[in-house]
């Protein structure tokens, strides 16, 4: 371990070079002559501190409240902590490293400006840890970090060694792997499957942020910084590929400018739209992730969300990057497609509708990577309003999106018509007062345009209930290439007047359609209109 982090901080150009940071708010203070640790307020101090990376899981004996604040000031003894803490200050006094950033015992857990004001500073956190120390292996606080090691990952054979001054050396052998690390690729859909750790989605952030981290897996020791991965079964190191880029991304100068390969020749030049891209492949993987609080899916992303828009200098709304804001609303729920969606609304003041954080599981955006360039948008954002309901400018709260574009008015069709699903689609027709279908879409005319939209939370019906009168805001268009522009992309809004409020819409879908309905033909029967959607 300290070779590999002597090497990093000494040898290293692409690594962040060891300088003594600032603190964060409260740190633990590792006594190297006492089996004691000591709760710090730093008030700005700087010195060279680990931070831990572990899951919570269903118990935390141990945690940091108004009530044991002061208790944990005057000293906390080595036995009262959970396993996986007791082995994090082990680590560390071996690093010789005098302080210590755990979670639940620097963050105040019962309250709630505390935790929001700190979870908005994680960026900081991680970023200016020498190391952070990563329990792969462990389900929660009382598992610990170091592991047993399996008869296949340590055979020891003694040996008669010629040069060797005795009779017999005892050599510890492993079986070749076929692989690296195994947890080295930050892709959601990776193989084979992730450790507990790799799995939650508040330690997305807690490695992409990480200047170095040290990987305890139930198999062999990893380490990993912005140059290489070390491991036990690769001990030289190797050079970090596709699998690293995200680390790359987030380490040290202009955030476009540390991103390459194959990112920059899909997007081009433009720097706004490398970020922004790089931004929804954060969004990919993290909603991959599981999450214990489902309130926590803004306040989760705080370190990165804050990261990026401070290396690329933009303005943030809950899940939008202004430079890239309409691109920013093209996110759908992703479940593979299922016939019923998993995904369910969060509550009306923790995010808007076009949020990615309004609903729960996995999204991904349109278009798809490979029409990425050739998106061209057909509306103008003329303002965007936030109130957030926390400190931390990063979580959640509410906000109006003014946008103008083509509205399409368009009916549903219902779900008893056997054309009207294809999975979890679902079929929408533009609305004419002169037409009623008997199968649809069957007996559509050929020149009514219609197609299938996906709904972003199981329960649609509810969303559209009432006779709400509905939209497809048309967003913009791609195609395979700048000649080949063929397909439409679009929102699906309900517009409402709820009491007390002016009339608006929120969002209750997204659209791609291509083939011989074209945008133009999509426009021919909608008005231009400004709306504001919450």
């Amino acid at each position: 371990m300290g070779e590999w982090l002597r090497d990093c901080v000494e040898n290293h150009s692409d690594c962040p070079r060891s300088s003594i940071s600032t603190l964060p708010t409260r740190v633990l203070y590792v006594d190297p002559d006492s089996n004691k640790l000591r709760l710090v307020i730093t008030d700005g101090k700087r010195g060279n501190y680990v931070a831990l990376s572990h899951c919570w899981g269903s118990i935390m004996p141990l945690k940091l409240t108004a009530s044991t604040l002061h208790l944990y000031a005057s000293g906390i003894s080595m036995e009262t902590l959970p396993k996986t803490f007791q082995d994090a200050v082990i680590i560390a006094k071996t690093l010789c490293i005098d302080y210590i950033w755990i979670d639940s015992l620097c963050i105040l857990q019962d309250s709630p400006g505390d935790w929001a004001s700190e979870s908005s500073r994680m960026a900081d956190v991680y970023t200016n840890a020498l190391v952070t120390i990563a329990a792969d292996q462990s389900a929660d606080c009382t598992g610990g970090i170091f592991a047993e090691r399996g008869e296949e990952d340590a055979k020891s054979l003694p040996i008669q060694v010629a040069s060797c001054s005795c009779s017999y050396c005892t050599v510890f052998a492993r079986w070749r792997r076929r692989r690296i690390y195994p947890f080295a690729n930050h892709a959601a859909d990776h193989f084979p499957a992730r450790s507990g750790l790799h799995s939650r989605g508040w330690t997305l952030q807690e490695r992409l942020l990480s200047t170095r981290m040290l990987h305890f897996t139930p198999t062999e020791l990893v380490w990993e910084c912005t140059t290489q991965i070390s491991c036990e079964c690769r001990i030289a190191g190797l050079v970090p590929g596709q699998h690293l880029i995200f680390k790359r991304a987030f380490m040290g100068g202009h955030i476009a400018r540390r991103i390459h390969g194959a990112l920059v020749d899909d997007v081009g030049r433009d720097h706004t739209l490398i970020t922004q891209l790089h931004w929804q492949l954060v969004f990919y993987e993290f909603t991959a992730r599981s999450l214990s609080v489902e309130t926590d899916r803004l306040p989760a992303l705080s370190g990165v969300t804050n990261f990026i828009c401070r290396r690329s200098s933009q303005t943030y709304y809950f899940g939008l990057l202004h430079a890239h804001a309409v691109r920013g609303l093209l996110w759908r729920s992703f479940d593979d497609r299922l016939e019923t969606l998993k995904t369910k609304r969060m509550p009306r003041d923790y995010a808007p509708s076009w949020s990615f954080g309004s609903i729960t599981g996995r999204i991904d955006f349109l278009p798809e990577i490979e029409y990425f360039r050739t998106f061209r948008q057909s509306v103008t954002i003329h303002f965007i309003s936030k109130q957030l309901s926390s400190a931390n400018p990063y979580g959640p709260g509410t906000g109006i999106l003014s946008i103008e574009g083509y509205m399409v008015p368009i009916c549903v069709e219902d779900p008893k018509y056997a054309g009207a699903r294809r999975g979890s689609y679902r079929l929408f027709v533009v609305k004419t007062p002169s037409f009623e279908s008997k199968n649809p879409p069957h007996d559509y005319p050929k020149n009514r345009p219609w197609g299938y939209f996906e709904p972003d939370v199981d329960g649609l019906e509810e969303e559209i209930s009432g006779g709400k009168p509905m939209y497809l805001l048309i967003i913009g268009t791609c195609g395979i290439t700048e000649k080949r522009i063929n397909e439409t992309l679009g929102l699906m809004l309900t517009e409402e007047s709820r009491a007390g409020e002016d009339l608006h819409h929120r969002r209750a879908g997204v659209f791609r359609g291509g083939g011989g309905f074209v945008m133009s033909r999509w426009a021919h029967f909608g008005v231009k209109r400004c709306v504001q959607i919450r």
